[in-house]
């Protein structure tokens, strides 16, 4: 697969139904992946090795005076953030946790983690959601004698039930599809405090975990991120008091590694584009001080990822680097100056330069940065 975090592809979207055993009963998920076509919608998925990262959106009522006001369409409304991640080389998938009382997170963390083992065994692009044991066409029929002798391996191996799928010519005999690829949960606000959780169920091995403006008011949940023992990143808008307050107690509590993004002047939704996903309802609304927040949280969370999920030691522990073919981000920085970046970081697995502990700032950062 070619390294598309410099040479990103078009992406593709799909809704679907997890079909659920649990109390959740059958929830919506809305998936992005990489692509070769530009028509979105219809688009093919681009045969590859991606990991696959969930996305949990926040919980939100008429006090927050966001529109649209339909909230069962949220889980939707995140393409300006996550659609870069598809087309870098990830499939993203997004649970509808709408109808979910803020106060049941665990209700949260089963539709998490049951969105995880209905992408890798029921959804259609399953395949690539695996490292296959042999280097061949993973779409192509197999005979029985290489099914038995795939079968034969997987006795030797600590095997997960989310691994296998049913043969393809409907024979009553399981085909080993390969290891699951490398798994990140992200969440915003409410929907971070669930991904940490979610990080200690059976079988979830992550990888990583991101917070958008997460909200670590909720006990569990915080002792859950301190003893995930996995990578983080935090983004948090200066202008969003409670995530910030937060972050002054628990960055240096986090395990190694762990970065935190503070963008100057964000608050608890501003990232989304202009044109698309959650705005105020009031037109005359202020206009947040940083229009292309949801372009760098993007950039950060992409940065991460490749990072930890595709061991790209090289990356910068400020998370950002060259965009390449990627959509520039300069100019939201210096051309005119309307955005600031502050990262912080403790990452001892660093190749860069900047060692595995400090703080650069970007942008038009008037005065000390916020920690």
């Amino acid at each position: 697969v070619s390294d598309l975090y410099f040479h990103p592809v078009f992406y593709g979207r799909q809704d679907a139904t997890v079909e659920s055993s649990s109390s959740s009963g059958h929830f919506p998920i809305h998936i992005y992946y990489p692509s070769y076509d530009g028509a979105v919608w219809t688009a093919p998925i681009r045969p590859g090795t991606y990991p696959l990262v969930i996305f949990a959106h926040g919980n939100r009522g008429p006090s927050d005076g966001m529109c649209p006001e339909d909230v069962s369409q949220d889980h939707r409304q995140w393409t300006a953030v996550l659609h870069l991640l598809a087309r870098c080389g990830f499939v993203v998938a997004a649970p509808a946790l709408h109808d979910i009382h803020a106060g049941s997170p665990g209700d949260a963390v089963t539709r998490i983690v049951e969105t995880v083992r209905w992408m890798r065994n029921e959804w259609e692009g399953r395949v690539w959601l695996h490292i296959p044991l042999v280097h061949s066409d993973p779409l192509a029929i197999h005979s029985r004698e290489q099914v038995m002798a795939e079968l034969e391996i997987c006795e030797r191996l600590e095997s997960r039930p989310e691994t296998f799928a049913s043969w393809s010519s409907g024979a009553n005999i399981p085909f080993f599809l390969g290891a699951p690829t490398s798994l990140a949960f992200i969440g915003h606000s409410w929907g971070a405090r669930a991904c940490a959780l979610a990080a200690h169920e059976d079988g979830m091995n992550v990888r990583g975990i991101g917070s958008l403006a997460g909200t670590w008011d909720h006990n569990d949940s915080l002792r859950a991120v301190l003893e995930a023992n996995r990578p983080t990143v935090f983004i948090t808008g200066t202008e969003d008091t409670m995530p910030m307050s937060y972050m002054n107690g628990l960055y240096n509590q986090l395990p190694e590694p762990t970065h935190h993004c503070a963008l100057l002047g964000l608050d608890h939704w501003d990232w989304f584009a202009s044109s698309g996903g959650l705005r105020p309802c009031d037109p005359n609304a202020p206009k947040p001080t940083c229009p292309g927040g949801w372009h760098l949280a993007s950039e950060l969370v992409l940065g991460f990822l490749v990072k930890h999920l595709r061991n790209r030691r090289i990356q910068p522990p400020y998370l950002l680097a060259s965009t390449r073919d990627r959509p520039p981000i300069d100019h939201w920085f210096f051309d005119p100056p309307r955005c600031a970046l502050a990262v912080r970081w403790r990452d001892p697995d660093s190749n860069s330069s900047q060692g595995p502990e400090g703080e650069v700032s970007v942008g038009s950062w008037d005065g000390p940065a916020p920690w």
